[in-house]
Order: C-alpha cells, then sequence, then structure tokens
C-alpha cells in the first residue's frame, strides 16, 4: 500500500531557481516584443525582432507549463515498486521495479549545494525515459536521502550499506591514489608548450626585438586560461572519492557540483583501461566501469549529460597504469574472475592477417584521391591545366596517406586480445590506448561480419555485445581469416557456454 509517509514532492526552492527565473525573463522579452510591436505598429518591423519576440513566448509558456507542473508530481514508494505521477493536461504514471534498478545516483550543482537541495536518479538496463524524468526535479536533501533509503531498504540492503559506507568513508577511499597534479600539469605544459611554439614560428618570419616583445606577452597571456583549466581540472580530479563496499563501487565526484554513484558488482558488464596520449606520457591511466546503463551522470535540473570537461568524473582517472591494473584485478577478484590467461595467447593462435592495415589504408586513399579532385576540378575545368597550388595540394595528401599507413602497420603490431576461463581481453590503439576485459558471463551475443573492403582482402571481423555500449565500440577483433573467425568464435562460444 502507497503511504502518505512515503510520498514526496519536489522542493519548492527548486522549480523558484530553476524555472521561475527564465519565466521571468522570457515574459520582460515578451514583453518588449509587444511594446516594439505597439510603437512601430505603422512601420516595417524587423523580421529578426519578431523572430525573438516569438520565441520568448514560446519559452514564457514552456517554463509556465514546468512551473504547473510541479504542483502535481510527486514520488511514492510502496512494497510493488516506486511511482511517479505528473502532468496537468497528459497525466502520466509510472512504476519502477526494485528487482531492476540497476544504479542509485544523487547529484548537486553548486547553486543546490547551498540552496541544500539534491537530484535523484534510479535508473535500470532499459529505464532511460524514466530516469531523466524523475531527475527533473529537485529534493530537499532530507527527502532525497529518505527516497534513497528506502529504495535500498526494499533491496534488503539499507542498514547493511549504510554502516559499509560510513567505515569505508573513512577508512578506506581511493585504495589507489589519483594523481590530480601529474595530470594538470602535463596539460598545462602541453597546452604552454605548443602555445609557445606557435609563437616561436610566427616571430621567425618577421624577427624583431618588438616581435620578440610580442611573443613573451603572447605566452604570459597563454598561461592565464591555462592556469584556469589547471586549476579547475585540479579541483574536479582531486574531489574524487571511490570506495569498495560489500555489494557495490561507490564514487563521489565533482568539486562545485556533488555527483553519487553506488553500482553493484554483479551489474558490472565489462572494464576499460584507456591511456589519451599525454597521459601516457606520465605513465597515467584510466580505468571506467560499464554497467549497461545510458547517462551515467545527471548535472543539472534539466537532465543533461555532463559536459566534455567533467567526462573523467564518469571513471577513476588518473591512476598510476600500474595501479590501473591492480584495480582491474581487484574487481576480478570480487567477482569470482579467474586469471588464468592462455599462453600462448589468442592473438598468437588466430592472428590478424598481414593485409588488414592494407584494407584500412585503401579508405583512405579513396578519400584523399576524391577530395583532391573536388578542390582541383573547378580550377582545372576554368583554365584547363592543373594550378600549381593543385601540385602542393596532392604532396600533402600524399604525405599524410603515408603517415596514415605507418600508423595503420602500427596499429596492427600492437593489436591484442587473449581470454583465460572466465574473462576476454582485447588492447589496440597507438597514440590512445584502450583495453577491454568482459567477462564471458555477460556477452549476449557473438557474431562474424564483413564490410565492402573486409570482402575484397577476405577479412572476417567477429563482434562481442554486452548490453553495453562500450562493448559494441571496442569489444571486437577485426582482420581474421574465415577459417580462424569462425573457429575461434566456436570455441568462445563453448566457454561461455561452460
Amino acid at each position: 500500500m502507497l503511504s502518505v509517509e512515503n510520498t514526496f514532492r519536489p522542493s519548492w526552492k527548486g522549480w523558484f531557481t530553476g524555472k521561475l527565473l527564465g519565466t521571468l525573463v522570457a515574459a520582460i522579452g515578451a514583453f518588449l516584443f509587444s511594446a516594439v510591436i505597439l510603437v512601430f505598429s505603422s512601420e516595417t518591423v524587423d523580421p529578426l525582432v519578431v523572430f525573438f519576440g516569438y520565441a520568448f513566448i514560446a519559452i514564457g509558456f514552456y517554463h509556465l507549463s514546468v512551473i504547473a507542473n510541479f504542483f502535481v508530481f510527486r514520488v511514492q514508494l510502496s512494497d510493488r515498486g516506486l511511482f511517479t505521477m505528473e502532468g496537468i493536461f497528459r497525466k502520466s504514471q509510472r512504476v519502477l521495479l526494485y528487482s531492476q534498478i540497476q544504479n542509485v545516483e544523487t547529484s548537486q550543482t553548486f547553486w543546490e549545494k547551498i540552496l541544500k537541495l539534491k537530484h535523484v536518479q534510479i535508473s535500470t538496463m532499459s529505464s532511460r525515459s524514466f530516469a531523466s524524468n524523475l531527475s527533473k526535479y529537485a529534493f530537499s536533501e532530507t527527502d532525497a536521502d529518505k527516497i534513497i533509503a528506502l529504495v535500498y531498504d526494499q533491496m534488503k540492503s539499507s542498514s547493511e550499506k549504510k554502516m559499509v559506507v560510513e567505515r569505508a568513508a573513512k577508512e578506506d577511499a581511493n585504495p589507489y591514489p589519483i594523481h590530480a597534479f601529474k595530470v594538470g600539469f602535463t596539460f598545462f605544459a602541453v597546452f604552454v608548450g605548443l602555445w609557445t611554439a606557435l609563437a616561436i614560428f610566427l616571430i621567425s618570419l618577421t624577427p624583431s626585438i618588438q616581435d620578440f616583445s610580442f611573443m613573451m606577452l603572447t605566452i604570459l597571456v597563454a598561461l592565464i586560461p591555462a592556469g584556469i583549466l589547471w586549476g579547475y581540472n585540479y579541483l574536479e580530479l582531486n574531489s574524487i572519492r571511490y570506495y569498495f563496499l560489500k555489494k557495490d563501487f561507490h564514487t563521489q565526484t565533482g568539486f562545485f557540483s556533488r555527483y553519487t554513484k553506488s553500482s553493484p558488482y554483479e551489474n558490472i558488464r565489462d572494464i576499460l583501461i584507456s591511456q589519451s596520449l599525454y597521459i601516457r606520457i606520465v605513465g597515467l591511466g584510466e580505468l571506467s566501469l560499464e554497467t549497461g546503463k545510458f547517462d551515467d551522470y545527471v548535472s543539472d535540473s534539466d537532465s543533461r549529460s555532463q559536459p566534455y570537461a567533467l567526462k573523467l568524473q564518469r571513471s577513476i582517472p588518473a591512476l598510476s597504469i600500474s595501479d590501473a591494473y591492480s584495480l582491474r584485478d581487484d574487481f576480478f577478484r570480487i567477482l569470482k574472475l579467474k586469471t588464468n590467461f592462455l599462453s600462448p595467447s589468442l592473438v598468437e593462435k588466430f592472428p590478424l592477417l598481414n593485409v588488414k592495415p592494407i584494407k584500412k589504408w585503401v579508405g583512405w586513399v579513396i578519400g584523399g584521391v576524391v577530395l583532391w579532385f573536388l578542390v582541383v576540378a573547378q580550377s582545372y575545368f576554368n583554365e584547363l591545366s592543373i594550378p600549381p597550388w593543385g601540385i602542393y595540394f596532392a604532396v600533402i595528401i600524399c604525405v599524410l596517406l603515408a603517415a596514415k599507413l605507418v600508423h595503420e602497420y602500427a596499429y596492427w603490431k600492437v593489436y591484442y586480445y587473449n581470454a583465460s576461463s572466465d574473462i576476454l581481453v582485447i588492447r589496440k590503439g597507438v597514440f590512445h590506448r584502450k583495453e577491454i576485459a568482459i567477462p564471458f558471463s555477460k556477452i549476449e551475443n557473438i557474431y562474424l561480419d564483413q564490410d565492402v573492403f573486409d570482402r575484397a582482402f577476405g577479412l572476417w571481423d567477429l563482434h562481442f555485445e554486452t548490453p553495453t555500449l562500450r562493448s559494441s565500440m571496442e569489444a571486437h577483433i577485426d582482420g581474421l581469416s574465415e577459417k580462424d573467425g569462425m573457429t575461434l568464435r566456436d570455441m568462445l562460444l563453448k566457454q561461455i557456454k561452460q
């Protein structure tokens, strides 16, 4: 039965700060638009003014409808599930079963921390719309904590989880250190170095004392945004806390806006270790966990995903590469996955064909030739001859294609894949290296396919799918012969059944 005690409504501070201000701005804009129409009714009004006027009116109506929905939206928790009710003209009632919950998260923007508000996001593998629906509204911190406590209670883990979280927060935060300063300093050095190199190149064209002074001023100006970005990244990375709890993995991220996330261990579908070029220089890596949900974090009351600048907060960044592998091994132990990897490895038993780099390169060659013809064609038809700059452009394309061929061979050389009795591992990448580990128990689909170029070179690609988006992008072995592809597929299918 639903009870009044287990019914929650959004905080009035949430809609007052989030939507009322927008409504007032839209109302002022609509008023000014009306005034312009009245004053200049006898003259022609600029279409741009009319456009912005109608835009303000539309925004105003939207914000008014959202504010009105605040008064009817409510969350109710019962033994049957979590219910949300909303809508004025179009009523809607949604229900989420406790047994299907994947992740439970909260978030706070900078202003919401001051106003003591929180967003709650509870999601399953297939409830993206439900999660977004709930997370649009800000609750008081007390109500948000009660919602999460009641959800955990229905999941039969509330009191136990609270005790473990409190102990972990005091003793076990960040078992492997996050090197925030090293990442920030590397970014700062690369940014300033590139800016300095550009300034020196420009000064070398017309050297003089004045130009040298200009170069120094340019470098000094570059230090300001670089310093701001360095400080921001340092604060954000230094604010990350992660804990190994008894039944799930808990993370807290964000300095200005706070995000929390709890992911049960059994929901982990794959583990990715990645290294972009500039953090590889200082021997760092990033570990990401995938559980199969689409939107990992909610950053504000409009349920927008976090911007690219906060991408690192979706994982455990800035670990030393050895610590990243040790952290992955800890997850393997928790999940009771064996790491008795095959020797010789799968890449030695079923190697990629050596024509794979050529196949990848041919597409770039075709693209380069088409681009050259498109750029040069107009001048050729006008002058019936290839202009001198067309020759230079062709040389540039040839140099780039040669560099791409070298890159493809290097990519082919570092491609690695192997398996234990429980895990499949695939590593690839020259500049941006990625290594994904997928438990066989989480693989839902294996298939072979060919594109047009694969058929021309006799290549096959073997794909492995879990419910995560990451597996569809990273978990595939490209460039096998037909015989090796089918043999490897059947071998891994047998391993999955076991």
